[in-house]
């Protein structure tokens, strides 16, 4: 999984972008 990446490499705000998009991809995928 894109987990595994070196997560260092980016700066938090970027993170937090990913991690929302997963969860609503996450969710959309459940409905």
């Amino acid at each position: 999984m894109i987990v595994d990446m070196e997560i260092d490499d980016f700066p938090s705000h970027i993170m937090e972008e990913i991690k929302n998009t997963w969860e609503n991809s996450t969710h959309q995928d459940c409905q």
